[in-house]
């Protein structure tokens, strides 16, 4: 499956490795917060968090796990920008922005073009979650 298309996205949803929700299905839960796009899938839990706008639910992972999150099949940016308030980039996207998700639970489910990204030295391999995001093009 491509990497960094939704077309990728839809070739794995058929594959049925991870959990999926694609913009009709996000759009039904009407996310006002990142954290509402993954209603009632299991293993992730709420967080607060300051962002660019105040106060922000995200999730997280379970106790003792770790999650990695993915922005168009690529990592986050981490730099910060002086335009943004000191906010990485990514901080500044919206739900509405997102327009399909996939979330992998266990290291086996997770798509071997994206291992890399969860492997952390010494723990467990993370969790992973992919945004798919109308005009979040990367270089």
């Amino acid at each position: 499956c491509p990497p960094s298309s939704l077309e990728g996205f839809e070739c794995r949803r058929l594959a049925g490795q991870g959990m999926y929700r694609d913009a009709g299905q996000i759009r039904a839960l009407q996310p006002e917060h990142w954290a509402d796009m993954f209603d009632g899938m299991p293993g992730l839990r709420r967080t607060m968090i300051a962002g660019p706008r105040g106060r922000e639910w995200r999730v997280e992972a379970r106790p003792s796990r770790c999650l990695t999150e993915l922005w168009n099949g690529q990592p986050k940016m981490e730099q910060l920008s002086d335009d943004l308030g000191g906010f990485p980039p990514d901080m500044i996207w919206r739900p509405i922005d997102v327009v399909a998700i996939e979330y992998y639970d266990e290291y086996r489910k997770i798509p071997a073009r994206f291992r890399s990204y969860v492997l952390t030295p010494g723990k467990e391999a993370c969790e992973l979650v992919i945004y798919w995001l109308r005009g979040a093009a990367r270089k």
